[in-house]
């Protein structure tokens, strides 16, 4: 009993170090995921304790608000997508998200249906821009635009962007000249 109580104090100075750490600019995610270990100690010396409940309660909490966070980003970058307003940093942001998620609970539920959407979304995204370069390296300008068409908006936040339409306007402009 004595045990499992050191166990949540630990868990609770944990996750009230994480909170203040969110609070800020970087959040310390392994002191969120040393809660979540300290709660597990916890629960399995004395499962269904006052202290247990009430620290997986906590910790459950931030790990939705993280998981809120994550599904909010994503949904930003759709907008962006759909809107052609810049927006591929939100897809990072959601990104980092689930990773600090799925290093704390992997199992959190709906975290594999986000990681899911990030890294199909992600692999579009540089599949677009591999293809991109692909072309650009064969001096397939029209191609090498063709293939970054949905993703142009992102260009001042994703430099390989930029590089492709800079050489294709470099080359049309040669073209032009001559």
């Amino acid at each position: 009993q004595a045990l499992a109580a050191l166990c949540v104090d630990a868990g609770g100075a944990a996750l009230k170090a994480y909170e203040t750490s969110a609070a800020g600019s970087s959040p310390s995610y392994s002191d969120l995921k040393n809660a979540a270990t300290q709660e597990g100690l916890a629960h399995s010396l004395r499962p269904g304790s006052a202290g247990d409940v009430k620290l997986a309660g906590e910790i459950h909490k931030s790990l939705q608000a993280l998981m809120d966070r994550a599904r909010s980003e994503f949904e930003a970058y759709r907008t962006a997508m759909a809107s052609t307003s810049p927006g591929y940093i939100h897809l990072k942001n959601s990104n980092g998200y689930a990773v600090a998620l799925a290093a704390v609970d992997p199992n959190f539920p709906n975290l594999a249906k986000l990681q899911s959407d990030v890294v199909r979304e992600m692999n579009a995204f540089d599949s677009a821009l591999r293809s991109a370069q692909s072309a650009v390296d064969t001096k397939n300008w029209d191609e090498a635009l063709k293939s970054i068409q949905p993703y142009r908006q992102f260009g001042g936040e994703e430099p390989r962007i930029t590089a492709v339409v800079d050489a294709a306007y470099q080359a049309y402009f040669v073209q032009a000249q001559e």
